[in-house]
């Protein structure tokens, strides 16, 4: 941090404003939602969501809805059916993330009947397809193991191949536990954990989930 004390002031008074406008804008959405999600209307775990590329719009989502459209988990078709209500939402920011989650369920009959039922002004229709995400198909890209189970953040895995970590002299052995492994944000073929001390980025071919 700077050392000017009016700099700093100005930061700190920045960031407290932020927070107090997150939290107003947090209470703002449970009231809106009567604390329940948005899209599927469970009412636990629920978190503030803003909707790409429009960061000033938010909505109130459950923790499945949130990893289902950060793309952590596989689309899961039977949820998804609550959007048959959600894209009737009032709330624009509702209006598109349902329409952008039914593009990628495009490929199943009763997405592509809500799709043509759905109607934008110029400007919401542009706000929906700004990240292009319509584009793409449902397909989900994830951490996964020798035997195809799916990694998390915090997961034990065991070596199904004796490793050469390259620049060590430390060789990570068959049947080695690597415990609270932390994936490779950009690259779901890697992880990353420590083996004597060390931390090591390990491929996810020669691991299995423990």
């Amino acid at each position: 941090m700077s050392e000017n004390p009016i700099h700093n002031f100005f930061i700190t008074f920045a960031k407290i404003h932020l927070q107090q406008a997150n939290m107003k804008n947090e209470k703002d959405l449970i009231a809106r939602s009567s604390n329940s999600c948005e899209l599927c209307k469970f009412t636990s775990n629920l978190t503030v969501y803003e909707v790409p590329t429009n960061n000033e719009e938010g909505i109130l989502i459950c923790a499945k809805c949130t990893a289902q459209l950060n793309k952590k988990e596989e689309l899961d078709s039977a949820h998804w059916a609550c959007l048959n209500e959600a894209m009737w939402s009032e709330i624009p920011a509702v209006q598109v993330v349902s329409w952008r989650l039914l593009n990628r369920l495009k490929d199943q009959s009763w997405a592509a009947d809500a799709l043509d039922m759905m109607y934008f002004d110029e400007d919401t229709m542009a706000w929906a397809k700004s990240t292009g995400d319509h584009e793409n198909d449902g397909s989900v890209e994830l951490h996964k193991d020798s035997n195809g189970m799916v990694l998390q953040d915090g997961d034990t895995v065991v070596l199904t191949k004796s490793l050469d970590v390259k620049g060590s002299t430390l060789n990570a052995k068959l049947g080695t536990v690597v415990k609270n492994i932390r994936l490779v944000a950009d690259n779901t073929e890697q992880i990353e954990g420590k083996i004597e001390g060390q931390t090591i980025v390990i491929l996810t071919k020669y691991l299995r989930k423990g």
